[in-house]
């Protein structure tokens, strides 16, 4: 079953992600510069939730089912979707996007959240505080 609000808001951000990485951005260019500074900051974090959201949805599948298989399936093709972003990404950057690329940081995230994909909410929020306390004190390092 499609939801309408979560395709508008993939279909929104793919939009504007693909603006801020080909719009020609030169001093003579009679592109908008306001616009294509509004779609980079307005893409990134749209996309990055909306990889968060579109996994969320795709997992309740496996969820429902129970079975081991079918999270392992779920798991294995949301690690090729961080593969792929990563190559993305690299290749975004070696074509010269215009902008600083994020597709590699995405993917990155997805590999590192594949332990905590079928992880009880308890045991999520101990993991987020501990992530939260080593980060911070990581932070002046």
């Amino acid at each position: 079953m499609r939801i309408l609000g979560v395709d508008l808001a993939r279909g929104v951000a793919l939009l504007a992600m693909f603006v801020a990485h080909t719009a020609p951005l030169t001093r003579e260019s009679p592109f908008p510069l306001k616009l294509l500074t509004f779609s980079d900051h307005f893409a990134m974090p749209l996309f990055a939730v909306m990889i968060g959201v579109s996994a969320g949805l795709a997992s309740r599948n496996a969820l429902a089912d129970g079975q081991r298989a079918s999270q392992s399936r779920f798991r294995n093709g949301f690690a090729i979707r961080g593969l792929l972003l990563i190559a993305l990404g690299i290749l975004a950057g070696f074509f010269g996007a215009q902008v600083y690329p994020i597709l590699h940081y995405c993917g990155a995230v997805c590999l590192l959240l594949l332990p905590f994909l079928f992880v009880r909410a308890r045991w999520l929020a101990g993991a987020t505080v501990a992530a939260a306390v080593v980060s911070s004190a990581l932070m002046p390092i």
